[in-house]
């Protein structure tokens, strides 16, 4: 083993300095302070992948590197010294990196700072992420609406519950919006029974269902290529309660579509720029779009079980987003289902190809957030969502219309690094879905991969500027900023999938790492995983930190993560009024809304990163 001689400094006072070298093992191990008050290595609360490339987060203020060294029992695995980072602005700290490498064998580890001043213990694993990713999957079927929530599969009897709008037919919102608007309701009735509770209130929307129906639909393709290269590396049973989630989702979803031949009022057509109070209402021909949502007329106090929840609630009218939602994730579906289930395919694609069309008719009826009760999810750039369901329908299909307004929509993007993933950011989803159905030789994939692997390069430049390696610029941190660090990790994962390059593949694992405890707030934003894991999470029903007779989070709900820029509860706006730094502007409160809320589309992201990276562990 190479000696390192590094020397360790000791500044006296009056301004002498006392150099010295403390060398053990083979490796100096340099500034040792006298106590281990001096630095806080930060592990994940869980275990390390196998075949992963760790390294750790340290708090120091120290200017020298730390010596290290990593055993197994008595041997001494790999050793060698921190490196110096300095000032990390999204922290808030000074850190420094131990980078102890790419550990293959599974088992109980010890590492020990300045010759055992210091010792952690750190397990690895050959399948770190597996029972994280059936949890984190198993999230959706607890907040299942229209069904009772039953042992075993709850995993803990206090997260079982009666169903919740066991029968859901309702109709739509009449009355005064938040506007003055007056709505007029319809005639009809609409049986929209099923899907999943959105976040921590009771409503249905249908633009975050179909975001995240396509990030387990995605996930399950990703598994199924990589199965592919391999020997069975997909579990059956893991791939059934995939698709049977996926499809609870889906099921919802169709049922939101407006029927042929009905006429409903809407927000009249808008441009981006136009104030929403501009727009009156008027009635069309809503055939084949999608409703956005099924909400109370006004938000329900917390806590609250669902079967409880007795407000009257309402379909609220359709957008052009909620129809290119659907369209999307049933394209796919119908790709998905073709063989095991043709008659379920078919279903899929008739409602996609109904509700793109209905799309292409009313290009821009906007989502009106005039309403109480439940958020709009307005978006008023829709081309990403054009393209991205005319992608899937492409990929299906192979229909010559879809591949041209697909072109069309891409040179309408334009150049440069795609946004990141998210209910409101679809260019990215066209990508991810074309290089995993399309072969590579075809003149779509390498546009696809080259824009995945640029945006990955992006990404790593980011980690590169922060002290716990996190892939996200500190200016960011938002509300639900955890789901976007997942989102990028997905990215990351598939250029590593597309390239074989390592170092896309170690900041995917760092950011299943932060999530699980590597983070300045040395807390797991994964309940259920961690000493220090959230629990009183913003939730109707998962309300303990409201009412200690209602259960905490269960385990695999994701917390919405650090948030310095939405201060939108008391909570937010007093971390964010004292200064705290980026990753820190957070706290475990049921009132922090705007920092501990769950939503399905995050939950959805960290279980594809998670899973995928599982898969990985099995095919490297």
């Amino acid at each position: 083993m190479m000696s390192f001689m590094t020397a360790t400094t000791v500044r006296l006072a009056g301004g002498f300095i006392l150099s010295s070298m403390l060398v053990l093992g083979g490796v100096a191990l340099a500034n040792c302070p006298d106590d281990a008050e001096g630095y806080i290595p930060v592990l994940t609360q869980a275990s390390y992948a196998a075949r992963s490339d760790i390294r750790i987060p340290v708090i120091t203020d120290l200017e020298e590197p730390l010596g290290w060294r990593l055993m197994k029992g008595e041997t001494e695995v790999s050793s060698g010294e921190t490196e110096l980072f300095g000032f990390s602005e999204a922290a808030g700290v000074e850190t420094q990196a131990l980078a102890v490498g790419r550990i293959s064998e599974a088992g109980d580890y010890t590492l020990s700072l300045c010759d055992g001043q210091k010792e952690l213990g750190l397990t690895v694993e050959s399948r770190a992420y597996d029972s994280l990713a059936d949890d984190l999957l198993n999230y959706f079927y607890l907040n299942r609406a229209g069904v009772k929530i039953t042992m075993p599969r709850a995993g803990d009897p206090q997260f079982a519950r009666a169903a919740g709008h066991p029968e859901e037919v309702v109709s739509c919102f009449t009355g005064e919006d938040q506007l003055g608007r007056d709505w007029p309701g319809c005639s009809g009735t609409y049986d929209v029974t099923g899907g999943w509770y959105d976040a921590g209130d009771y409503g249905k929307y249908s633009v975050p269902a179909g975001h995240t129906i396509w990030l387990l639909l995605n996930a399950y393709e990703r598994m199924s290529v990589m199965e592919a290269g391999s020997e069975g590396s997909l579990n059956p049973a893991k791939s059934e309660a995939l698709l049977e989630e996926a499809r609870w989702g889906l099921d919802w979803l169709m049922s939101m579509q407006v029927p042929d031949g009905t006429t409903l009022a809407v927000q009249a057509h808008g441009t981006p720029k136009e104030r929403e109070e501009a727009r009156p209402i008027i009635e069309i021909d809503a055939s084949g779009l999608v409703f956005a949502k099924v909400h109370e007329r006004h938000w329900l106090p917390l806590p609250i079980l669902p079967v409880d929840a007795k407000e009257t609630r309402y379909v609220y009218p359709p957008t052009t987003s909620s129809a290119l939602n659907l369209a999307g994730a049933s394209a796919m579906a119908a790709r998905i289902w073709a063989e095991s289930d043709p008659d379920y395919a078919a279903k899929n694609l008739s409602a996609a190809e109904r509700a793109y069309a209905a799309a292409v008719e009313h290009p821009d009826l906007l989502a009106t957030n005039a309403f109480d009760g439940g958020g709009g999810y307005g978006d008023r750039n829709l081309v990403d969502e054009f393209l991205w369901a005319a992608t899937e329908l492409y990929i299906t299909t192979g229909k010559e219309t879809y591949l041209t307004d697909m072109r069309a929509l891409q040179s309408e993007m334009g150049e440069g690094v795609p946004s990141d993933l998210g209910w409101a950011s679809y260019d990215l989803q066209s990508d991810l879905s074309l290089v995993l159905n399309t072969p590579e030789t075809s003149s779509l994939y390498p546009i696809a991969a080259n824009r995945i692997l640029a945006t990955a390069d992006s990404y790593l430049a980011d980690a590169r500027d922060d002290g716990f390696f996190v892939p996200y610029p500190a200016g960011r941190y938002t509300w639900g900023s955890n789901g976007a660090v997942a989102s990028r990790g997905i990215v990351l994962m598939e250029a590593y999938r597309l390239s074989g390059q390592p170092d896309y593949k170690r900041s995917a694992n760092d950011v299943v790492n932060y999530l699980l405890g590597q983070n300045p707030m040395e807390t797991s934003y994964i309940a259920g995983y961690g000493e220090t894991a959230m629990r009183h999470t913003h939730h109707r029903f998962w309300a303990e930190g409201a009412d200690e007779d209602f259960p905490p989070a269960a385990p695999g709900a994701l917390s919405g993560g650090p948030n310095k820029r939405s201060p939108a509860d008391p909570v937010a706006a007093k971390l964010i009024k004292d200064g705290c730094a980026a990753q820190t502007c957070w706290k475990d409160d049921v009132d922090a809304y705007a920092l501990n809320e769950v939503a399905i589309y995050w939950n959805a992201a960290a279980y594809s990163l998670v899973s995928g990276l599982d898969t990985i562990s099995l095919t490297d």
